[in-house]
């Protein structure tokens, strides 16, 4: 049976996923031991955590007392900012303290001791429920490594859904249809939030989708079959994190272009508005959905305790945006007290520079073979200039609403949230597709097909590099065996030696294949050209 690069690079994603899932200890993802006291709770009390009692179950607080993550009053722990420490290793797979977190009396899964529960919407947590009762009499380890496996399905079916937007928007070439999965897929970052317990990848994957429904929207039109899968998709964003709501909009500028091209704009204006206005009533009657109409938010009070200006905070943003938005958004690790090397970061940023360079002259390009005053719109509107357009108003906005919810968190809290880095990986998607028409503007399309397959390649190398870092930063890397030894440990015996090292091998294995097949799909595409 023949295989496609396509189908390789989603068997690489998964193996990404696997062997990230198995070398990270556990509690190390963003916040992972209270997205799992979330889900150990709905799996112990059949109901999510509200409200001010304990949620945090004793077995997840004396595991945490044990490898150093238990956090103090403000938040922090013996890792965070602090990359020199490590745990103690042994010299065997067991490690110094696991036999005691694995035999804790069963009692403790539901004896709650502590509140530290993220209190999330709740449809990650039920998804994750069966994955956790598949292995509820095992072992804390067993249990965890149980709900990352959910995670890493859920961002291959990410990249999957990646691949038909580029297919889209990359009719022709498919070259590119290959490489922006690929650049979302070995995103440090997107691999990192991926691939623990947290509720991110679901995100990730419905925001995709959306997107992916909007670009059909944009380009044949609205349909009821579209207008009922979005309205699904967003109810559940809405309950999956209480920020989804961002999304709605993006709706104006889809409603505003499917309204100039269409010659039936009456059907399709109230397509929109009869979903809109579905949801609006929906919300009335959803708890989780009235933030829609009402504008609250459990982070954002209502009372103001700081009068800084909306301008002097865009300034703060803005240089934190360079200063550490940015790094962190390619990859933050350890209780954010690592990132990339150095010098990573400073190639990385000569790339974007160059990237958003090319989008500029793109921009002026489109600009410049308009006539504005002439325009004839509906005539005139090219499927391929609305994408650019929608993939950049989507980047834009998003990043502009996240900023301005700061600035209110900031004037009723009196300190910035922190916008890490992650909070912008929803709309990967758009981000990829700008640094592939930045780096691609060549009119040369041999120079494009090798460029955006470099880029690939260059993205890949940056996750191995991440993937490196990352493992250096727990373990003995001087030697495979030591590695192998020090990375069993405090793992289920799945992912225990000799298991780890074939997990890690065979995703190295199915990557070579794939960049392999990549390339030949570039060769076999500069022929047919």
């Amino acid at each position: 049976m023949k295989i496609s690069p396509v189908q390789l690079l989603l068997f690489a994603t998964f193996l990404k996923g696997m062997a990230w899932a198995s070398i990270v200890p556990i509690w190390h993802f963003p916040d992972e031991q209270a997205h799992f006291a979330q889900v150990n709770y709905f799996a112990q009390e059949s109901k999510m955590p509200k409200g001010p009692g304990f949620d945090l179950s004793k077995e997840i607080f004396i595991s945490e007392q044990y490898l150093g993550t238990e956090r103090d009053g403000q938040g922090n722990n013996k890792f965070t900012y602090h990359p020199q420490y490590k745990i103690d290793y042994t010299n065997s797979r067991t490690g110094k303290s696991e036999f005691e977190i694995a035999n804790l009396p069963k009692s403790f899964k539901s004896e709650f001791v502590k509140r530290e529960a993220t209190h999330n919407p709740g449809l990650y947590y039920m998804l994750a429920f069966p994955f956790y009762k598949f292995v509820d009499g095992q072992s804390l380890f067993a249990r965890v490594i149980s709900v990352r496996f959910l995670s890493v399905i859920l961002a291959t079916l990410t990249v999957f859904v990646v691949f038909k937007i580029s297919q889209l928007i990359f009719e022709k070439n498919k070259v590119f249809q290959i490489a922006l999965p690929a650049l979302v897929s070995f995103q440090p970052m997107f691999t990192f939030s991926t691939s623990g317990v947290l509720p991110d990848s679901l995100v990730f994957l419905l925001f995709s989708l959306f997107i992916y429904l909007t670009l059909l929207v944009l380009k044949n039109g609205w349909t009821m079959s579209r207008i009922f899968w979005l309205t699904l998709i967003l109810i559940g964003g809405f309950f999956t994190r209480q920020n989804f709501p961002i999304i709605l909009i993006f709706l104006p500028f889809v409603g505003l272009i499917t309204f100039i091209k269409s010659s039936q704009k009456i059907n399709f204006l109230m397509g929109i508005i009869v979903s809109l206005i579905g949801l609006l009533i929906l919300s009335f009657f959803v708890p989780v959905l009235r933030s829609i109409h009402t504008f609250e938010f459990p982070e954002v009070a209502t009372k103001t305790i700081n009068n800084v200006s909306f301008l002097t905070h865009l300034k703060f943003s803005i240089k934190q945006t360079f200063a550490q938005t940015i790094p962190w958004y390619w990859g933050v690790f350890d209780w954010l007290g690592v990132v990339l090397p150095r010098i990573v970061n400073q190639i990385i940023n000569r790339i974007m520079i160059i990237a958003f360079i090319g989008v500029l002259i793109r921009l002026f390009m489109i600009l410049g073979n308009r006539k504005i005053v002439k325009l004839n719109l509906q005539k005139r509107i090219n499927f391929e200039e609305i994408i650019f357009f929608y993939l950049g108003y989507v980047s834009l906005v998003y990043f502009a609403v996240l900023i301005f919810w700061d600035f209110l968190f900031v004037r009723t809290h009196g300190f910035s949230f922190g916008i890490q880095g992650r909070y912008f990986l929803p709309t990967i998607v758009a981000h990829m597709y700008l640094i592939i028409v930045g780096i691609s503007i060549f009119k040369w399309k041999k120079i494009q097909n090798y460029l955006v397959f470099g880029l690939s390649l260059a993205m890949i190398v940056l996750n191995t590099i991440a993937l490196y870092t990352v493992s250096k930063t727990y373990f003995d890397v001087s030697n495979f065996r030591t590695f192998f030894i020090q990375a069993s440990q405090y793992k289920p015996l799945f992912f225990k030696s000799p298991n780890l090292e074939i997990i890690i091998f065979t995703y190295f294995g199915f990557l070579l294949l794939f960049i392999v097949l990549f390339f030949r799909q570039v060769l076999r595409y500069e022929k047919k050209s």
